[in-house]
């Protein structure tokens, strides 16, 4: 007997995933900004995480919104939401940054764990909870 995925399952796989990878690029960002904090001249990297989180947000009520605005996310390249700032990197609060790879490390570990939890209770369910 085949296990098959539903909609839902898909869909809130996809989220998280696409969740997964913008903490990702949140934590890559600060990591550039800690890297480059003592080179003259270098400019602040700035993710803009709040955009495709609050279309994400929004689309919950509708599962059809939602598959479309993952799908359209996912197309998206994340690296099109990182920009130069025009301010120089000396003006950084490296403390601000190393709290934000913080947290967004600390995102992904969570969300990391919660899909693998998942993965293990469908694991059950398909040997019948053996």
């Amino acid at each position: 007997m085949r296990y098959k995925m539903s909609i839902d399952t898909i869909t809130a796989i996809n989220t998280v995933r696409l969740v997964m990878t913008l903490q990702e690029a949140r934590a890559r960002v600060a990591a550039q900004n800690i890297a480059l904090a003592n080179i003259p001249n270098s400019k602040v990297s700035y993710l803009d995480i709040n955009t495709p989180m609050s279309q994400l947000r929004a689309a919950l009520a509708d599962p059809v919104t939602l598959v479309e605005t993952i799908d359209r996310q996912s197309l998206q390249s994340i690296e099109s939401l990182v920009s130069k700032r025009h301010q120089n990197i000396d003006v950084l609060s490296l403390d601000n940054e190393v709290a934000e790879l913080s947290t967004a490390s600390g995102r992904y570990q969570a969300l990391a764990d919660g899909l693998s939890r998942q993965f293990a209770l469908m694991q059950m369910a398909v040997r019948g909870g053996k």
